[in-house]
């Protein structure tokens, strides 16, 4: 009974911190969810240096009913994470559709857009860790890493 208990805790202290939510408080504005839109997604094609959204992806910011394009002059954006406290979000993205993926954050609201790494090659599935820290996955030759 108590595992039982614990693993719902933890699926909603997890489901809590990706929607930028407090669970002391729940009355904050915020981000009720972000997601990636997708005509084509293809999982395990970064494992072979290709492209997993071949025909581009959108992120999408869910609030108070309605959804808004996170960054909408991006030609694609994916992999978003919500910070901690809920007020900003981690992404790849794409300004032009040559360009390499890219790691970005911007204010959940859309504002303060900045580029977190720059690099030749692509950068994907960036993540907050504790203490400020930021990592993510980059492509070196046909691979990533």
């Amino acid at each position: 009974m108590r595992l039982r208990i614990a693993a719902v805790f933890l699926v909603t202290l997890t489901a809590c911190l990706i929607f930028g939510r407090s669970l002391a408080s729940s009355t904050r504005p915020g981000v009720d969810f972000v997601y990636t839109s997708a005509a084509r997604y293809e999982p395990k094609a970064w494992l072979k240096g290709q492209e997993r959204f071949a025909e581009g992806a959108q992120i999408y910011r869910w609030n108070a009913g309605h959804s808004y394009r996170l960054v909408p002059d991006f030609a694609a954006s994916a992999d978003p994470e919500v910070s901690f406290d809920g007020t900003h979000i981690l992404f790849a993205g794409k300004k032009s559709p040559n360009d390499a993926w890219q790691i970005w954050e911007v204010a959940v609201d859309g504002t303060g857009l900045r580029q977190v790494f720059s690099s030749k090659d692509d950068a994907i599935r960036p993540l907050y860790l504790s203490e400020g820290f930021i990592v993510y996955a980059s492509r070196v030759g046909k691979y990533f890493r």
